[in-house]
């Protein structure tokens, strides 16, 4: 497991360097509905 700062995976898959779809599910899952961000932030 590789530990990285939320922010930056979010502008990985905005950066499209995270590409699998079970992850990008979970980190927009995250950042939408577990920490309330909007989804103009992404």
């Amino acid at each position: 497991m590789v530990r990285i700062p939320f922010s930056t995976a979010l502008a990985w898959i905005h950066e499209g360097r995270i590409v699998d779809g079970k992850s990008l599910v979970t980190l927009l899952y995250a950042a939408r509905f577990v920490l309330g961000a909007g989804s103009t932030s992404l």
